[in-house]
């Protein structure tokens, strides 16, 4: 993201070219951009996949200056439970290295699921507002 809540096409996820883009657990996932005119190519795995209801997938970006090892890596969780009538987003994200990354990574997330909302109630028939 450029900024907090500016969603781009080059922060979409892109998935290797010899894999199979259908998010097969144990599947490479990888994310290419530029982060304050710095490209950079972060690396994960899929772990799980719940069709329409929970996607979790581990995490490391070059970025963050530590080596992508198993121990570095987050695991972000995004679940779609029903709540009353409507789907909520639940994202989580743990192993952050400092309180100072997890606030980071909270306003990139927040930025994320703003604009996700903006997105929703753009082109929803009949949306509601969603709380963020």
């Amino acid at each position: 993201m450029g900024r907090a809540g500016e969603a781009r096409p080059d922060q979409a996820v892109h998935v290797r070219d010899d894999a199979e883009p259908d998010f097969e657990e144990g599947g490479a996932i990888t994310w290419k951009g530029e982060w304050k005119g710095k490209a950079y190519e972060d690396k994960g795995t899929i772990l799980k996949v719940e069709p329409r209801r929970r996607l979790q997938y581990s995490h490391c970006s070059p970025l963050s200056g530590v080596p992508d090892t198993p121990g570095n890596r987050h695991t972000v969780t995004i679940a779609l439970p029903a709540a009353r009538g409507q789907t909520r987003v639940d994202l989580s994200q743990d192993n952050n290295a400092s309180e100072e990354s997890r606030e980071h990574s909270e306003k990139n997330w927040r930025g994320v699921l703003e604009g996700l909302k903006r997105l929703l109630e753009s082109t929803a028939p009949g949306a509601r507002t969603l709380m963020v």
